[in-house]
């Protein structure tokens, strides 16, 4: 369960960096490959976060330090949606209960998806992990 959260927080984040129509079709491996900032085809945590922090930049519309509701006025998803995924944002990375994610909860908050390809636990994800997260990806899609 706390994977498929995560994959959706994913899904959620990168939907809000772009065009909706695109957010249904997003890859969640695409999206650890482009935080792979040296082109090395290993990604680190340290360039995990640092994505996920490019993101946060994007997703805190009125640059208040916070992803909040606030954040979604004017967004083109339809305003079920747009809540649903506020929901589970701040259900996922909100850590002290206020109501909305902050840069530091969002950059350092769960990284399941990260630490599901980790599976050496050296803080990077090499090429034969990746593989091994893909097949791990698409057989749980496959088994829906």
């Amino acid at each position: 369960m706390r994977s498929i959260l995560v994959c959706t927080l994913v899904l959620f984040a990168g939907a809000c960096a772009a065009a909706p129509s695109h957010a249904q079709n997003r890859d969640p491996l695409q999206m650890l490959r482009n935080a792979d900032a040296n082109d090395d085809g290993v990604v680190t945590r340290a360039e995990f976060q640092a994505n996920r922090d490019q993101i946060f930049g994007r997703l805190d519309r009125n640059r208040d330090g916070y992803v909040s509701a606030a954040d979604s006025a004017g967004r083109r998803l339809r305003a079920g949606r747009a809540a649903e995924a506020m929901e589970r944002l701040t259900t996922g990375f909100d850590e002290n209960g206020d109501g909305r994610v902050s840069r530091s909860e969002f950059v350092h908050g769960p990284a399941l998806l990260f630490d599901q390809g980790d599976v050496n636990g050296d803080d990077r994800i090499d090429q034969a992990e990746m593989r091994s997260l893909r097949e791990a990806v698409e057989q749980r899609r496959s088994s829906r």
